[in-house]
């Protein structure tokens, strides 16, 4: 019987939102043909073709490559897996199915989780064209269906020749205008000399006579004051990252990232967590859970179990209901990172039947 120990997904080495690589670890079965299924919890179903998840099994053909270490296998995967897997919903959690087309009945079920760092694609529309990918050859098509044909080439119109513009016809000088002689006569002569007399003599009239006295002091103009300019306001302190006020004033994603990136300490985000859940912001809560106890932390891993362990569940707006199976995932996954997790062992061994 083929079996796996651990099946994950994690960011590639180049980082870029949509891509991921899936990585599978003590595979004991064959390498060629492989086929894999995602069945999600809660009566979430299997992941299809369409991405969405429904009751009916479906297998996707995965072109998994052998890594150096035994039992070790990887492939690059796009934004079809990778949206679809972040996208569920944080307290929705998945199995990975994988099997052999040559032995369809021999089915292996392991662990299965998502590292962080992860982010889905914006763009729209992600179809199965984009579930594997490789570097050197862009998308693997896998199962699905075929590529469309290239659009033939569209031959650019022809343009019409430009005709050269006829030359304008040519303009004929005006006839030069004939220039009748002066009259020769010097009275105008005697007037000009008239009229500059006068004007000499009523100058000086007015300079000896009617000269107006001069104001005794000049006038000071006043500068007007210079306009005063307001003192600027302080700017307002920027929130901290994963305070009360930037978890209201952030968007859910935005608030998460930026309180990871600023801290990991088990105790503050388990206080941040508990603020989230009393401030109705479940998704805050479930996102930091998620994130931080797949990553191996094992304090919150273990609380995250006991909200929906039966044991321990405690009613509240972001779990209202207690749920064993989902408690059964958490303390399976403490125990991957710690075999040797006494209380991961006994509610497991309550648990399970």
């Amino acid at each position: 019987m083929n079996r796996f120990k651990l099946a994950k997904v994690q960011p590639q080495d180049n980082p870029v939102a949509g891509t991921g690589r899936l990585v599978v670890e003590g595979w004991t079965g064959p390498t060629t043909g492989l086929q894999i299924a995602l069945e999600g919890n809660q009566g979430l179903g299997y992941l299809q073709q369409d991405q969405q998840w429904r009751s009916t099994e479906f297998w996707f053909d995965c072109p998994f490559e052998q890594a150096s270490d035994a039992g070790l296998m990887r492939v690059d995967i796009g934004a079809f897996l990778v949206n679809a897997l972040l996208l569920k919903g944080d307290n929705v959690t998945c199995k990975l199915w994988l099997r052999s087309s040559a032995n369809p009945d021999d089915k292996a079920v392991g662990r299965f989780m998502l590292e962080a760092g992860l982010e889905p694609s914006m763009a729209q529309g992600q179809g199965v064209e984009s579930m594997f990918m490789t570097s050197l050859q862009g998308i693997h098509e896998g199962v699905v269906s075929n590529p469309a044909p290239p659009k033939p080439p569209v031959e650019p119109e022809p343009v019409p020749p430009v005709l050269p513009m006829p030359p304008a016809p040519p303009v004929s000088p005006e006839p030069p205008v004939p220039q009748l002689p002066a009259k020769k006569s010097l009275l105008w002569l005697w007037v000009l000399l008239a009229a500059l007399a006068a004007a000499v003599i009523g100058a000086a009239v007015w300079w000896f006579m009617l000269k107006p006295a001069a104001s005794a002091e000049p006038e000071v103009q006043v500068p007007a004051s210079a306009p005063t300019v307001p003192a600027l306001a302080p700017a307002p302190e920027a929130a901290v990252p994963c305070s009360v006020e930037a978890m209201q004033s952030s968007g859910e994603l935005a608030f998460v990232q930026a309180c990871l990136a600023h801290t990991q300490s088990s105790d503050e985000l388990l206080q941040v967590i508990a603020q989230a859940k009393q401030a109705n912001a479940c998704g805050v809560a479930l996102r930091i859970y998620a994130n931080r106890a797949q990553s191996g932390d094992l304090a919150i891993a273990q609380a995250y179990a006991q909200e929906y362990d039966p044991q321990t569940f405690q009613a509240s707006a972001c779990f209202e209901q207690a749920n064993p199976e989902t408690a059964v995932y958490w303390w399976e996954t403490i125990l991957d990172f710690d075999p040797q997790h006494e209380l991961a062992a006994q509610r497991l061994k309550e648990l399970k039947p």
